[in-house]
């Protein structure tokens, strides 16, 4: 036995070197096809708004984008014929946010197809695929569908944006992950159960262990249950068997045996989640058996989770909730006992439903209001890989020393805490960063040593159909990536013209975050202004008109303002300024008729950045005036394959003496200047 230990840990060595191997190299593997056509089984299926997204898996995962035009369904297990655009899973195009790229290679999937034609071939006849459509037409039935599918299959689909955003803000998401507290429920229930028929502890370990492989299939292998599940099969195995393995090496073997099958597990947040959790509580299980009683124990737990959460969080989120181990003291009991059996029973027996409705009531405001609590929720920017791993060291000091010592690294934890959370103060860079919000403008610049947080144009994104999409630039994109930086206010909002693509977000960013002044262009307003301006007016902030200069330490902007025109483009506000010796220049949706007024303005001669007017269309970046102001670098917000093909060919022959970068094929654009130093780094290389 001991040999065989000691070629596991020789094994996990060899894993962790291929992980690391295969981190580096990032193969993508070759997509199988067949007459430009991809056929697979339907794995998984989520309908939002006009689109559908399903999971194939034929040699390989895909991942099918539909917009179908009529309604259409269809069934787990049901093989299809898929033609249509293939392509990689598209990279990230902005700094520091979520990365879809990587979690979809966390699942095996590296291609998308956005489909033109599905084709049923043929029906499903798998047995455990026929049982898993009963499971899902099921819970579909129900009106607290969107909790069962939560809690019994790990979708979040369903959940309501803010609802969902409360519970990650109180630090409560943990609980909607399924992980060990199903899989210990269904053990022990299924345990109970079949001793009363059985006698031999092997076949109740086997009838157990097989229901349980049998969830991971319906809840398609969520990479937390992954782990839940066979930490207990291979624990009630170790011990049944009387084989020598503790707890703690039985996780750090499962560990690395899933990252020898999947080395893009290290994306998923989940599965780091659920390992560095269970690892620290196997590790602190001396310090919570002696606390006196269940309710010390259970804040103990709390606290040990929520420190050894902290890089996570922070790198992950930008925020955490100091409230947190509190709120896990009500919150894990009250899931746990209450909601996810009630779930469970109410899957079997439908009347226990008008019950969970009313919990479900409790928990989705409590956690609203709670949410709203704010004076103990600190965000931090996001983390050096040294940074990373001095957070580690002190966490892992914290659970390795005695008591005495243990003290002391907890102090030095809150000082680093407390260094990290104004480590923005420290930057002496100014950072400008050109944001990706597709087809639209967004421009921020950060002051060194927080002298000033300036947005220009918030962007505004389109669904499908030309109307406002639900999806919130403001709390996905843009508000994420500032606290990245560290930035917790606007110090001012500039917003170039009243067009939707540019001040769409305005109402929205203003709702969620901190904005001190907002400055609007000259001429009359229009209807998404003067809404702007009943909100402003509400939340009393200030906000101007028309302005021609706005002094900063480190850098003042200057307004050119030639004439009053009939259409918001053309009154565009048009910003210069100069940071050490750079100049830049922002031209809005400004066109040739402004343009031309503008030849005459010695300051716009040899510009280092011209952000380009309009996206790149052909009614900006006149040939005359890019010859006059010269620029360096071009830079140009736009959509990928957008409506409007911005932009033109001609303005890109016309800029053609620059070096061009446009976001729909270098994603977020950020400048980085200090005195003389000036580096330019896109999101997509």
């Amino acid at each position: 036995m001991k040999k065989l230990k000691i070629i596991l840990r020789f094994s996990c060595l060899f894993i962790l070197i291929r992980t690391i191997i295969v981190l580096s190299f990032d193969v993508t593997p070759t997509i199988t096809l067949h007459n430009d056509s991809f056929v697979g089984k339907v794995i998984s299926y989520e309908k939002k708004e006009d689109k559908i997204s399903l999971l194939l898996k034929g040699k390989e995962n895909v991942e099918v984008i539909f917009y179908p035009k009529k309604n259409i369904s269809f069934s787990l297990g049901d093989y299809y014929i898929v033609t249509g655009k293939i392509e990689k899973i598209p990279p990230n195009t902005n700094f520091n946010l979520f990365n879809y790229q990587n979690y979809m290679k966390s699942k095996k999937i590296f291609y998308q197809i956005k489909a033109e034609k599905i084709t049923l071939l043929s029906k499903n006849k798998n047995i455990f695929y026929l049982l898993k459509n009963k499971v899902k037409t099921r819970i579909e039935r129900f009106s607290t569908r969107k909790y069962l599918e939560l809690f019994l299959l790990g979708e979040k689909n369903y959940l309501e944006k803010e609802v969902l955003n409360s519970f990650q803000k109180n630090g409560i998401s943990h609980l909607f992950a399924i992980s060990g507290m199903h899989v210990t429920l269904f053990a022990f229930l299924l345990d109970k159960i079949l001793r009363y028929f059985l006698k031999r502890e092997k076949s109740i370990f086997f009838l157990v262990s097989s229901f349980l492989l049998f969830y991971l299939f319906l809840a398609n292998f969520i990479p937390s249950l992954l782990r839940s599940v066979f930490f207990y099969i291979l624990i009630r195995f170790n011990k049944i068997f009387n084989l020598p393995f503790s707890g703690k090496e039985v996780l750090f073997y499962l560990f690395f045996l899933f990252l020898l099958y999947n080395p893009y597990y290290l994306y998923h947040v989940g599965f780091i989640f659920s390992f560095v959790i269970s690892f620290s509580l196997l590790f602190s299980q001396k310090i919570i058996n002696q606390t006196k009683n269940n309710i010390s124990s259970l804040f103990f737990t709390s606290c040990i989770s929520f420190v050894v959460s902290i890089p996570i969080l922070i790198q992950n989120g930008f925020a955490i909730n100091f409230l947190t181990p509190l709120l896990n003291c009500f919150f894990i009991p009250f899931v746990s006992i209450f909601i996810f059996p009630l779930c469970l029973f109410t899957f079997l027996i439908p009347p226990v439903e008008i019950i969970l409705k009313f919990l479900l009531f409790l928990l989705e405001h409590l956690s609203l209001f709670l949410s709203s609590i704010s004076f103990l929720t600190f965000t931090f920017p996001k983390m050096s890989l040294v940074f990373h791993l001095g957070y580690w060291i002190i966490i892992i000091s914290i659970f390795y020393h005695k008591k005495e010592k243990r003290y002391f690294f907890i102090l030095l934890l809150i000082i680093v805490l407390f260094f990290h959370y104004h480590i923005s103060y420290f930057n002496s860079h100014t950072i400008i960063t050109f944001i990706d919000v597709g087809q639209g403008d967004s421009t921020l610049i950060a002051l060194p040593h927080q002298r000033g947080n300036i947005l220009l144009d918030t962007g505004g994104k389109l669904s499908f159909k030309g109307e406002k999409s639900s999806f919130s630039l403001s709390q996905n994109t843009l508000i994420p990536y500032f606290y990245s930086l560290g930035i917790q206010k606007i110090d001012y909002l500039i917003l170039t013209h009243g067009d939707f693509d540019h001040m769409g977000e305005s109402i929205d960013l203003i709702k969620y975050f901190k904005v001190k002044n907002v400055i609007f262009n000259c001429g009359k307003q229009n209807k998404l202004e003067n809404d702007l301006i009943k909100v402003l007016k509400k939340k009393k902030i200030p906000y101007y008109f028309c302005i021609q200069k706005l002094p900063l330490k480190g850098a003042s902007l200057l307004f050119f303002h030639p004439q009053l025109y009939g259409d918001e483009n053309n009154n565009s506000n048009v910003i210069y300024t100069k940071i050490g010796q750079y100049k830049f220049l922002f031209m809005g949706d400004a066109g040739i008729k402004v343009e031309d007024k503008l030849l005459k303005n010695s300051f716009l001669k040899n510009i280092d950045v011209l952000k380009v007017g309009h996206h790149g269309s052909k009614t900006s970046s006149g040939k005359n005036f890019i010859t006059f102001t010269n620029p360096k670098y071009s830079i140009i917000s736009v959509g990928k394959n957008n409506r409007y093909s911005h932009p033109s060919d001609s303005v890109l022959k016309n800029l053609s003496s620059s070096k061009i970068y446009r976001t729909d094929l270098n994603g977020s654009i950020t400048i980085h200047i200090r005195k003389k130093y000036f580096h330019l780094k896109t999101c997509i290389p």
